[in-house]
């Protein structure tokens, strides 16, 4: 089945193969031409390709067509003056690279001499990179205007007014323009949202509808006036994605997790580790952990089950270096030297005959232990403090 072009400048060919992207610069009727995007040790690569050739990659699957995900817009006159200046500048550096080169530029990927690179940097007081830099940047990107504006002029977005929502085309909610009235909203919702770990961003949200779009309507009935709380229509609320690209853009990741949890839970569960359980343990069978956990079941007696006689309790020891459970045990005795005795009888017991007590059969070296530990490491708790236990 033939798959049918839809090429454009700034479209993007995948090379399945190699893994790799080209940025079409150029097209016509016949031939149209790429820039490597991202290549090996970022050398600059423009290749020609024949629109036949093109449709039989295509058709084999080697070469996939992809689209920019979305268009990038910005307002000019909304800009600082600073970024103005460098947009104009890297404008005026295009334009000028690309009378003489252009719209092919087949030899900018040589090693010709470009006397404009210098002349361009001699008028901007600027290096030869930074001018190659500029022109690489405008390439890659399809000849996108966008990619003219220098790093913070591209993220710097708070003195800008908009008209029309920005971001992809809603395909349910439309939403509505960020403004600083809205924006003085969603800083009250980050405030919110931070207050306690049972605000989630669904409540928020709802949170944000009810008390600043909403309207309240006063319908003239037979019993008299009824008064009703009514959200705005869709075209003049925000979304919900809206809100909660806000939040994550103007609160830290640490503040999110914080209040969500604790700060004590954070610097627990976040902190960095410098080492992990395998320091110093030099095979299977040199290092063994035990530790207890009450079971979430209660034993009731056999003969009056009215009455409880306890929860049992789960003694474990495991091999720190395989990971694999070497013994268990199950009793009634809780932080008991008992309890500690008990999981190192099972660890000279034959676990074959074990499991036949309860109708399982195990194969050959499936759970064969057969091995004392060098070291047993726990925890402090009492049962394992004490003189027995040394004496054990």
């Amino acid at each position: 089945m033939l798959t049918t072009l839809n090429l454009k400048v700034g479209s993007i060919l995948h090379d399945m193969e190699q893994n790799i992207d080209h940025r079409v610069i150029y097209m016509n009727k016949d031939y149209l031409v790429t820039i490597l995007i991202n290549g090996i040790k970022e050398k600059t690569e423009i290749n020609e390709w024949h629109i036949q050739t093109l449709q039989h990659f295509v058709n084999k699957k080697q070469i996939a067509v992809r689209e920019p995900k979305f268009d990038k817009v910005f307002d000019f006159d909304s800009l600082p003056e600073k970024t103005k200046e460098i947009y104009l500048r890297n404008k005026d550096i295009v334009e000028t690279v690309g009378d003489i080169y252009g719209p092919c530029y087949f030899c900018l990927g040589t090693r010709k001499p470009k006397p404009c690179f210098q002349e361009l940097a001699d008028k901007y007081n600027i290096s030869k990179k930074t001018v190659f830099y500029v022109i690489k940047q405008y390439l890659t990107n399809g000849l996108d205007p966008f990619a003219l504006l220098p790093q913070i002029g591209k993220k710097s977005k708070a003195n800008m007014h908009y008209s029309t929502k920005t971001g992809r085309p809603p395909m349910f909610e439309q939403g509505i323009p960020l403004t600083d009235e809205l924006r003085e909203i969603f800083d009250d919702c980050c405030k919110h949202y931070l207050s306690g770990r049972e605000k989630s961003y669904a409540t928020t949200y709802d949170w944000m509808l009810t008390k600043y779009f909403t309207a309240r309507v006063e319908t003239q009935t037979s019993k008299g006036v009824v008064v009703q709380n009514k959200l705005l229509p869709i075209d003049q609320r925000p979304t919900k994605s809206q809100m909660e690209n806000y939040i994550v853009t103007h609160t830290s990741a640490k503040a999110r997790r914080v209040c969500k949890t604790s700060k004590r839970e954070y610097r627990n569960n976040e902190r960095m580790l410098v080492s992990d359980n395998l320091l110093n343990v030099h095979g299977p069978g040199d290092l063994f952990e035990m530790d207890e956990v009450e079971m979430d079941v209660s034993i009731v007696s056999e003969v009056d089950p009215t009455k409880v006689i306890g929860r049992p309790i789960v003694h474990a020891m495991v091999d720190v270096y395989s990971r694999m459970i070497t013994a268990v045990s199950v009793s009634l005795e809780n932080n008991s030297v008992l309890g500690f005795t008990n999981c190192l009888l099972n660890l000279g017991e034959d676990n074959k005959q074990l499991c036949r007590r309860y109708g399982l059969e195990l194969k050959d070296g499936l759970w064969d232990i057969n091995v004392l530990p060098n070291r047993l490491r726990s925890d402090r708790g009492s049962e394992y403090r004490s003189k027995e236990v040394k004496r054990i």
